[in-house]
């Protein structure tokens, strides 16, 4: 994965990358990229990766994840 934003977030670190596949459309390959994201070494992207969205934009998703996570287990304390 090539790490194209990261950022310290609360004390989690948050990392977007892509990550290139090749995809076949007909007989010609077409390389594509896909966007993952880690919190802590943590790949969330199955809860915060959709098709159309920018980088930026999971960024700002992850940095609500965190802040969700944080305000649960505040709650449970």
């Amino acid at each position: 994965m090539k790490v194209i934003l990261e950022e310290n977030h609360q004390g989690h670190r948050i990392r977007v990358g892509e990550k290139p596949h090749v995809v076949l459309m007909g007989r010609s390959p077409v390389r594509q990229w896909s966007y993952q994201v880690h919190i802590n070494e943590e790949d969330v992207s199955e809860h915060l990766v959709a098709p159309g969205q920018k980088p930026d934009q999971l960024l700002l998703n992850a940095r609500q994840l965190v802040e969700h996570r944080l305000s649960g287990s505040l709650a449970r304390e």
